[in-house]
């Protein structure tokens, strides 16, 4: 991009298809304008690595600023947005649509996408190409049936660029029968390679989605797989944690190993495999992470009155891999993702759990009749 360009400029976004061999890269996806440059005539753009791919949506939300350390692709623009949302929409249309700029106002000054439905009314409103006196030898005389209920015939003179059509005369022209045929090759050109594209992007989209399909098979065999090939060997303790001692000891571990704290974040994606609600996930990891018993010595945030209160459960480690793990899960939502609320509601009502409220009912029922 030039110095020129204006802060105005830099700040759209623009739907791009990538080019060439691209094995690690969607085909097609919403950047930054900022993001893109010419090079020797070539449009290009800056693409972060694929250890940053599923930071992606987020820093293009956020209209990050591209580092210069970024590999580059050649690409082409299928389309600009003014703003996020209207890029996200448009990102999914150029799945299964070559129109993917559908507001009326972003239709005008172009003309219409021409489909096979509407090319064949114009053929069948079309008359016969014109006649041309080429095809005729000069001299001779040829007679022209014509195709009307009678059987009239007209003879063509030497005059041999007149011709009668239905009781009518009507001017040959040569040339406009070559610009008629030019124009609707044309059009047959540009439907083609309309319909062409239109399949690519729709095969493309469903390759991706059968793909997607397939990693979330593949993590589920191996969430199933022995504990020798599982994050559970390395963090080496025995899930749910049943005392507060127990709990400690992991808590000890966590602290000074960095590779256990990732072997429990993976366990913790084996735990929620399926779910897109942060708040289930809390409680299906806190429910594998320690017993009623713990839970019953934490609250959220160890709130205490008077000196008395529980332990603060947003201290421990346990939590610090529970909340990174949520965070990168959640990049991408729009929703606001309140980890420590969720968790001290879900410990405030551990007396209730395993059986609890129904024997806290019983006795409260108990009272009432003595």
């Amino acid at each position: 991009m030039s110095a020129s360009s204006s802060a105005e400029d830099e700040n759209l976004f623009c739907i791009v298809e990538f080019l060439g061999k691209k094995t690690d890269l969607k085909s097609v996806d919403l950047i930054l304008h900022s993001w893109t440059f010419t090079n020797n005539k070539a449009l290009m753009c800056r693409y972060p690595p694929p250890k940053d791919r599923l930071k992606v949506r987020g820093w293009v939300k956020k209209q990050k600023s591209f580092r210069d350390t970024w590999p580059t692709y050649p690409i082409e623009i299928l389309a600009m947005a003014d703003n996020f949302e209207q890029g996200e929409r448009r990102l999914e249309r150029s799945y299964t649509t070559i129109n993917i700029e559908s507001s009326d106002a972003e239709r005008q000054g172009r003309g219409p996408v021409k489909t096979h439905t509407s090319i064949q009314s114009t053929l069948s409103g079309m008359g016969p190409l014109p006649f041309s006196p080429s095809h005729i030898l000069p001299g001779i005389e040829q007679e022209l049936y014509l195709n009307s209920s009678t059987d009239n015939a007209s003879n063509l003179g030497n005059n041999s660029n007149i011709v009668v059509e239905n009781d009518k005369t009507i001017s040959l022209s040569e040339n406009q029968h070559e610009d008629d045929s030019h124009s609707l090759m044309k059009q047959f050109e540009e439907i083609l390679k309309a319909e062409l594209n239109k399949i690519k992007r729709s095969i493309i989209y469903d390759m991706n989605q059968k793909f997607n399909e397939l990693k979330d098979a593949v993590s589920v065999k191996s969430a199933r797989k022995s504990v020798e090939d599982s994050p559970w060997k390395v963090l080496n303790f025995k899930l749910p944690r049943e005392s507060d001692e127990e709990f400690l000891e992991l808590e000890i571990s966590l602290a000074i190993d960095m590779i256990k704290q990732n072997a429990l974040k993976e366990i913790f994606h084996m735990l929620t495999i399926g779910s897109n609600n942060y708040i289930h996930d809390i409680q299906m990891i806190i429910k594998k992470l320690i017993k009623k018993d713990v839970q019953l010595l934490y609250s959220g945030t160890g709130r205490k009155i008077r000196g008395q209160g529980k332990k603060s459960f947003q201290e421990t480690e346990s939590y610090k891999c529970l909340n990174d793990f949520l965070m990168l899960k959640y990049t991408d939502s729009k929703e606001k993702i309140a980890v420590v609320t969720q968790v001290s509601r879900f410990l405030a009502g551990a007396m209730d759990r395993d059986g609890g409220k129904k024997e806290r009912t019983l006795k409260n029922n108990t009272m009432a009749t003595e």
